[in-house]
């Protein structure tokens, strides 16, 4: 009976969901409000999420992060004899690791930072202009604002997603810098003739990546396709205008 109620409750999710859509589309729930509800549910929620994430790197000095590792693989040490595994690895690694820091410096907590807000700050700007479509789409002329407001959020979403991965990745990259490179150090016991400049992941301490910046293709493409949309919203309004001026 326990594992059959997972399923009940997904299936009485869908179900829901799709009561609501075709309520929606029979006109029995108008879609304008809909879009407006959901609009400041997920303004107000990225507002709130971004600021609380706030608190910690700026009022208590941890920071969490996600930091690029240079790929190791994992093994036992030496005399360790593990049973059971039903694969085995014949490549890849470990290549991440996510750490709370203390102690990061400005430079590399402002880059983190910076990225949340941007983050954020899109969600927050794509429902507002959804909130401005929802408004014209009430008043029967979602032309009018359609097209300007999808611009803005084209370039909202391309150009604040572009910076805020940038910004994240170099974050990363300094906040591991600065957690995990070491320039000195010393062994005892039975590895007393170590070298600290070797790599280290087989005793427990990662070597952090280099600097890599990765170029995400999601924002420009969202751009693109809110673009081609806004210039099919300016086709429609000029279309309206010149039926309305035959009539």
């Amino acid at each position: 009976m326990i594992h059959i109620l997972p399923m009940i409750l997904m299936l009485a999710v869908l179900g829901g969901i799709a009561w609501f859509a075709l309520a929606v589309a029979h006109g029995r729930i108008p879609l304008a409000k809909v879009v407006t509800a959901v609009a400041l549910i997920f303004g107000i929620g990225a507002a709130v999420v971004t600021a609380l994430s706030l608190i910690d790197p700026l009022f208590y000095d941890r920071t969490t992060v996600a930091v690029p590792l240079v790929p190791f693989q994992p093994h036992p040490a030496s005399g360790i004899t593990l049973e059971g595994m039903t694969a085995t690895i014949v490549g890849g690694g470990v290549d991440r690791a996510t750490l709370t820091l203390t102690g990061l410096s400005w430079p590399a907590k402002s880059l983190i930072v910076s990225s949340w807000v941007l983050q954020g700050a899109t969600w927050v700007a794509v429902c507002f202009v959804a909130l401005r479509l929802a408004r014209s789409l009430d008043q029967g002329d979602i032309f009018r604002d359609g097209t300007q407001a999808l611009l803005r959020v084209a370039g909202i979403v391309a150009v604040s997603g572009l910076l805020a991965a940038i910004l994240a990745d170099l974050g990363a990259w300094r906040a591991g810098t600065e957690a995990l490179q070491h320039y000195g150090g010393a062994a005892e016991g039975a590895i007393a003739g170590l070298d600290p400049f070797d790599n280290l992941a087989q005793y427990g301490w990662p070597e952090p990546y280099g600097l890599l910046v990765n170029i995400p293709f999601w924002p420009l493409t969202a751009g693109l396709g809110l673009a081609l949309i806004a210039a099919a919203f300016k086709a429609g309004h000029k279309l309206r205008e010149d039926t309305q001026g035959l009539v």
